[in-house]
């Protein structure tokens, strides 16, 4: 998992850690809380949140002084901006959101090293996972506070006014920086994932 962290951009390295708590899991004779925190941790950074808190539950359970109580509350936190935010669409005023969602490019033409390997598309078309060859072309509408540093997260609407929560991995905070409302993004090749959360009563699906 440390190799991850700290050198590695693909998935794959948490997807073997995966693999190998499981095994682990199958043939420990006791609870492991480390197990059970570092796993949540990396179904927190996969957005995998109902399996990250039930992990942190587990961890809560048999050691308490981990802290993964409080990482159940920061993730159930984070889910709710999120959810909260697509639903009331940033809290845009009308006017400005139709103003906003009229000035998202809808064609590659300023980018022509791009047209015919990419063709841009709604967030409603998205598959679930991997969309390659697809472009979301959409605006920047705020930051979605996050208590972590990874991901960097923004809610975005599209030129058909869809919303979502974007997540940006391995970014330097000076790009970051340069993220703010009301400008343009384009994100090649997609990934989608259905945020599912069940926790204390709460249910978010977004």
């Amino acid at each position: 998992m440390t190799n991850f962290f700290v050198n590695n951009e693909s998935t794959r390295e948490l997807e073997h850690a995966l693999k190998a708590y499981a095994q682990c899991e199958k043939t420990m004779k006791e609870p492991n809380p480390d197990l059970f925190f570092n796993r949540g941790t990396i179904y927190e950074y996969l957005e995998r949140y109902n399996e990250a808190v039930n992990d942190f539950q587990l961890a809560q359970k048999v050691d308490p002084n981990l802290g993964a109580e409080k990482k159940c509350d920061s993730i159930i936190g984070f889910v709710s901006r999120c959810y909260n935010s697509i639903n009331n669409k940033g809290k845009l005023k009308s006017n400005k959101l139709v103003s906003m969602v009229k000035s998202i490019p809808q064609e590659l033409e300023l980018l022509p090293e791009m047209k015919g390997n990419y063709k841009i598309c709604d967030i409603s078309q998205l598959q679930n996972g991997e969309n390659p060859g697809l472009m979301i072309s959409a605006k920047v509408v705020n930051n979605i506070y996050k208590e972590s540093d990874v991901p960097t997260c923004f809610l975005l609407v599209d030129y058909k006014h869809n919303f979502c929560v974007t997540s940006i991995y391995h970014m330097s905070q000076t790009v970051t920086d340069k993220i703010r409302s009301g400008g343009d993004v384009l994100i090649k090749n997609p990934h989608l994932v259905l945020v599912q959360l069940q926790y204390k009563g709460y249910q978010y699906n977004y």
